[in-house]
């Protein structure tokens, strides 16, 4: 048994070895190959081979470019609830902060902050509760009210930055040619402070 086995194993290598060196009609008098540069594909072999690649019209390409509402394609509102709070939140800037009785009061965008208090409603449809659980003069931390007996709660934090900037109205000409347009820049703190 053991020697079918080795017999058909030398059989196989010395099949395998004339295939590589391109002669598999007459394996005793195939050429050997001296060196790894030897071996390769060549051009018309390979022509050959990536026929054997191309896709029928049936089988399913995945890197084809597919219309919307085909199967694989996600819908527009692929986003999930989750991203689209925190993309909301991140579109607001702080704009004043107070400190009252009990605690600091932050404003966001037209919303009132206090800690403690729920976050209103951001977006349409919004299933997830939001609960400002900290705010201080640098910071306003909110949290997921479902998150919020987790080892880990799903936490955002907004910075707050009050200080005033100075800008410079310049005229910069428009890309299209159409006139100038004007921009507002900013100055760096580093720049006014060397001044």
């Amino acid at each position: 048994m053991k020697i079918r086995t080795s017999i058909s194993l030398i059989a196989v290598i010395i099949s395998a070895g004339s295939v590589i060196a391109g002669d598999a009609s007459d394996p005793i008098n195939a050429p050997v190959i001296q060196s790894v540069e030897e071996a390769g594909v060549l051009p018309n072999e390979k022509e050959q081979m990536l026929k054997g690649f191309v896709l029928k019209q049936a089988e399913r390409n995945p890197f084809a470019d597919r219309a919307k509402g085909e199967k694989g394609i996600p819908a527009d509102d692929s986003q999930s609830e989750d991203s689209r709070i925190r993309m909301a939140l991140e579109s607001f800037s702080v704009s004043g902060i107070a400190k009252g009785n009990n605690g600091y009061k932050a404003q966001l965008g037209s919303m009132i902050l206090s800690e403690g208090k729920l976050v209103p409603r951001l977006i349409p449809g919004q299933s997830d509760d939001l609960r400002v659980t900290k705010i201080t003069p640098e910071l306003v931390e909110i949290t997921w009210v479902a998150d919020e007996e987790a080892a880990k709660p799903r936490k955002i934090t907004l910075e707050i930055e009050l200080e005033p900037k100075v800008g410079v109205l310049l005229p910069t000409a428009s890309r299209d040619g159409s006139g100038v347009v004007e921009k507002l820049v900013y100055a760096k703190t580093e720049e006014v402070e060397q001044e």
